[in-house]
């Protein structure tokens, strides 16, 4: 479905030169990606009072590691953020060529 997205408007004239294969599947594996970085970092749970730690403020609670599902989302949004910055790079040097 993404892919005939890309087509539609690449064929409407809004890319003047052609576009190489490697480069639509580059730009739809980019799509993806942040969309799977977007829903990862929803699912995250939120960090209580997050804003006192900035100032050094103590709620008294100790601080517990992440378990089970969040070191997975952790671990994956890191990953994908890592393939995303990695894919914008190759894509941007692809379009300058």
């Amino acid at each position: 479905m993404i892919i005939y997205i890309i087509n539609d408007i690449m064929s409407n004239g809004y890319f003047i030169e052609e576009v190489r294969p490697l480069y639509q599947v580059l730009l739809t594996a980019l799509i993806i990606v942040a969309i799977l970085m977007i829903i990862f970092v929803v699912m995250q749970p939120s960090k209580s009072n997050a804003a006192s730690m900035l100032g050094g403020g103590d709620d008294g609670q100790p601080k517990t590691r992440a378990r089970g599902f969040e070191v997975f989302l952790i671990r994956a949004t890191t990953i994908l953020g890592i393939l995303f910055f990695v894919l914008t790079i190759t894509l941007a040097y692809l379009s300058s060529k």
